[in-house]
């Protein structure tokens, strides 16, 4: 699965205003791990795996760190719609999170040694931004997509964000029932959003008070 605003005309975190950045060790929930599963192998291994995608998974969602940049970029040139940015713009995204844990967050599944998938969040003012979350082709049909997604509701929610939104391709049937059925709603249509090939972005939002009282 590939999501929100992969693949879009803007760079990294241009999408809600806020610049590069990603996870601090230094935000309780930034450094927590969510668990789904077994944790065993969390710190070893770097490449996304050559899966059958076949069984319940058995991994765990984290703060994404430094030396799972290798597997995350392995993940991403596998997946067009994913957000293509070179090595050096991951590393300062790490480094500003580092600084401003509350501006940005990034996360990846990881189950056993094998990085799976991985989601990119920003928030201004308020306003959450799933900027992507991505899943390894092999990989898919596990609930990983799932996994990420939650993650980026409770980190959003950690630092005080009301809402969280995202764009995601029209033709993208399995990542728009996946927001439905977490209780995203539609905010209209964004005409040519994404190139390569050129499409329309449907935009999606989540109300985080409403579905707190949920």
């Amino acid at each position: 699965m590939s999501g929100p605003g992969a693949n879009s005309p803007n760079g990294p975190g241009t999408n809600s205003g806020a610049g590069p950045g990603a996870n601090s060790e230094t935000n309780s929930e930034t450094n927590s791990e969510i668990n789904s599963g077994a944790n065993s192998g969390a710190n070893s291994g770097t490449n996304p795996g050559t899966g059958t995608g076949a069984g319940p998974w058995a991994g765990y969602v984290r703060a994404m760190r430094e030396y799972d940049l290798p597997a995350v970029l392995a993940i991403a040139a596998a997946v067009p719609t994913a957000p293509h940015w070179p090595l050096a713009e991951f590393s300062r995204m790490l480094d500003v999170i580092a600084r401003e844990p509350t501006r940005r967050s990034a996360w990846v599944a990881r189950e056993g040694s094998l990085v799976q998938g991985f989601a990119i969040l920003s928030q201004a003012a308020g306003a959450a931004e799933l900027e992507a979350v991505v899943t390894a082709p092999e990989w898919r049909r596990r609930g990983i997509g799932l996994q990420l997604l939650m993650a980026a509701i409770s980190w959003s929610r950690s630092v005080g964000a009301t809402r969280l939104q995202l764009e995601a391709r029209e033709s993208n049937g399995e990542a728009l029932r996946l927001y439905a059925r977490c209780g995203f709603a539609s905010d209209g249509m964004r005409r040519g959003y994404y190139r390569n090939p050129e499409e329309d972005a449907v935009l999606l939002s989540l109300d985080l008070q409403a579905a707190s009282r949920s």
